[in-house]
């Protein structure tokens, strides 16, 4: 039978795909800004030189693709911030993830309520399994 990932190995397998994801879109942009580039310094028939205006278009991609590299980087850098299970009566922190209830949750901002979809503080990041293991 194979082991249950624990919660440490379902963070780092999360963290993989997202990273993945992520890459999925700053690779194909960086390839359309190459491409773009490369037709901008071909001379035209009509003499006409549209360089400006295709510089212009590029740079907003360039922008978004060191944002998105920067923030990637930033990523790799930092541990999913799981804090084991939510103990009542304890403040829960923004962007880190607690056990609660057999399921993982995501915590969206500081608070002391309870893991619950009723609650716009919480999201469930991961549901548990049919017997709760």
């Amino acid at each position: 039978m194979a082991k249950k990932p624990d919660a440490k190995e379902f963070a780092e397998h999360l963290f993989k795909n997202v990273e993945r994801h992520v890459l999925g879109i700053i690779l194909p942009l960086k390839k359309d800004v190459l491409h773009l580039q490369e037709q901008s310094l071909k001379p035209k028939s009509d003499g006409a030189s549209f360089d400006g205006a295709l510089r212009a278009a590029i740079e907003p991609l360039k922008q978004k693709i060191a944002a998105l590299e920067q923030e990637l980087a930033e990523a790799k850098g930092s541990k999913v911030p799981y804090c084991g299970a939510y103990r009542e009566g304890t403040a829960s922190l923004k962007g880190h993830f607690y056990t609660f209830g057999g399921s993982v949750w995501h915590c969206n901002s500081d608070t002391t309520s309870k893991p619950n979809e009723a609650h716009t503080e919480w999201t469930l990041a991961v549901k548990r399994g049919r017997d709760a293991r």
